[in-house]
């Protein structure tokens, strides 16, 4: 019996040790926690927001309306918030969009008390609030790496979506009561007060200043600088294509729940929370097991774990005729769910330098939230021509499908990557006065290859090409000399000289470490280097500037 207790109390330092790591980072701690109170304001906002547009008699699409209006703007807005926190300054960034909210949210409780809010009204607030969100999330997930060290990072991420699917899980029945005691204009007032935790601990957060000496990059170009290096990142396209498949065939359960309830079970409201609260209860106790999980296997099996069970449990909530029962087989789902996609998430951070974390992020979020709604469309679609069961059983079948591009879209291992920034690569100063708008920049570099190396040389080299590109170079391309088969030319250049040095600033260690390979090709003294300025007709040569 002693054995078995001090079994059970080692598995428990275990887990905690592991789970609850990064909440001994004071700072993750405190915006840990003032999240979650913003969670469960945002859900009792929707929760008030759909009970009131119900109560105005309106159709039900308008009801509809309020969900998609708080999910648009991420949507839309995903990107420049990866990007807008990837080149500022993440806590003054979120600290903006929690006033931004906290505002919207305080206009809307005055709206209602002194006047009629319509359909429109309400929607325009629901959009307002949804914006603010939008614009926090991504740098919230990209400060997270900030906050906590990489080894703790994937029981941050597994902390972040405990506090998420609490929300989810508790928030609508703590709305439902607080919009039956005082209104719907009770639920909005929680809202605006829920801002207030987080907004205080941004505001006394003080957050190193990163040592940057280089201008800002534009917004529209450090959005396109994001999409150029997730097209020339296969991990990453990987990791998306695998979320938007999960959100696209997984999305039936949580779409056509409430249809389970009345159809399967011939329940009501009752019977539909009692189910979305089994969801989130599993969903809940998995979060708790994220970072363990991802230490028992790896990252591929786990994905593919859960997409199974999911699978599995979508077809068998056709077959339950039983609330309790349908209540465990959705617990089991939702514990796959958050799995799943949590590993996901994890995995897309840590695939990434911090130079471009919140831009991955959002794309990140982009991909799975397009799935999800591009999959509750098609299997409404179904269930309305069909009946509920084929369109359940379908996007299980549909999920355990996906498992079959298991190796072509593989989960990458990231715990081998190593993202930190390499060693300063020494520029040499220009032998003119060049503006730092100047360009563009061309750069060659020449090696000697022995003839029975260049095959190997050249596979080694294409992989630098693609990393080059992928961290700004335009136009890169490798040549063999006509005249001496053994002398390779690579050549690529950057818009300004601006842009060059950036390019170099956001070398990583793996990055350093591929280029040393290619470096041990070469033959004879160092590869020569040039560095031009590129003069179309009618530019001014730089020894007369």
């Amino acid at each position: 019996m002693t054995s078995a207790v001090e079994q059970l109390q080692s598995g428990f330092d275990s887990w905690r040790a592991t789970t609850l790591k990064p909440l001994r980072f004071p700072v993750f701690r405190a915006l840990w926690l003032a999240t979650m109170a913003a969670y469960f304001g945002a859900v009792i906002q929707t929760v008030g927001a759909a009970w009131h547009m119900t109560s105005m008699g309106v159709s039900a699409d308008w009801v509809a309306y309020v969900q998609a209006a708080s999910l648009l703007p991420t949507v839309l807005l995903a990107l420049p918030a990866g990007a807008l926190a990837d080149t500022g300054d993440r806590r003054v960034l979120m600290l903006i969009a929690q006033i931004f909210g906290a505002a919207a949210s305080v206009l809307l409780v005055a709206t209602a008390l002194f006047s009629a809010i319509g359909p429109v009204v309400l929607l325009v607030f629901t959009l307002l609030i949804g914006c603010a969100a939008a614009l926090a999330q991504p740098a919230w997930q990209a400060a997270v790496g900030d906050l906590v060290e990489r080894d703790d990072l994937p029981a941050a991420i597994g902390l972040n979506a405990l506090a998420f699917n609490a929300a989810r899980s508790l928030g609508p029945a703590i709305g439902g009561a607080i919009v039956a005691l005082v209104g719907a204009v009770g639920a909005f007032a929680v809202n605006a007060f829920s801002y207030l935790a987080l907004i205080g601990v941004l505001a006394g957060w003080k957050a190193p200043k990163p040592a940057d000496t280089l201008p800002p990059e534009p917004i529209g170009r450090a959005i396109m600088s994001g999409i150029r290096y997730a097209l020339l990142s296969p991990a990453l396209l990987s990791l998306f294509a695998r979320g938007a498949l999960f959100g696209l065939c997984a999305s039936s359960v949580l779409a056509l729940l409430p249809l389970v309830a009345r159809d399967k079970l011939d329940g009501g409201p009752l019977t539909y929370g009692v189910l979305l609260g089994g969801f989130g209860l599993g969903s809940m106790a998995a979060a708790l097991f994220t970072a363990r999980t991802r230490q028992w296997m790896s990252s591929q099996r786990l994905v593919g774990a859960c997409t199974l069970a999911y699978g599995v449990m979508a077809i068998f909530l056709t077959l339950s005729p039983f609330v309790a029962l349908s209540m465990a087989i959705l617990a089991v789902a939702g514990a796959a769910w958050i799995l799943a996609l949590a590993t996901i998430s994890t995995c897309v951070q840590m695939s990434c330098p911090r130079w471009v974390v919140g831009r991955c992020v959002a794309m990140g979020q982009v991909a799975t939230l397009g799935g999800l709604t591009a999959g509750a469309i098609v299997w409404g679609t179904i269930a309305t021509h069909a009946d509920l069961e084929p369109a359940l059983i379908a996007s299980g079948l549909a999920l355990l499908a996906t498992l079959l591009l298991a190796g072509a879209l593989p989960i990458p291992n990231t715990d081998a990557l190593d993202w930190s920034v390499g060693a300063p690569y020494p520029i040499a100063r220009p032998g003119v006065t060049i503006d730092p708008r100047s360009g563009p920049i061309i750069v060659t570099i020449e090696y000697r290859i022995a003839r029975d190396s260049a095959d190997a040389f050249l596979r080694a080299i294409h992989e630098v090409g693609r990393i080059r590109q992928r961290d700004g170079a335009r136009r890169w391309s490798i040549a063999q000399d006509l005249d001496d088969p053994e002398i390779w030319r690579e050549r690529y250049q950057s818009p300004t000289w601006t842009e060059h040095l950036r390019r170099v600033s956001r070398v990583t260690a793996a990055d350093q470490a591929l280029r040393e390979s290619v470096l041990q090709f070469h033959e004879g003294p160092p590869p020569a280097i040039k560095r031009m300025l590129e003069r179309p007709p009618g530019a001014t040569p730089i020894a007369e500037q």
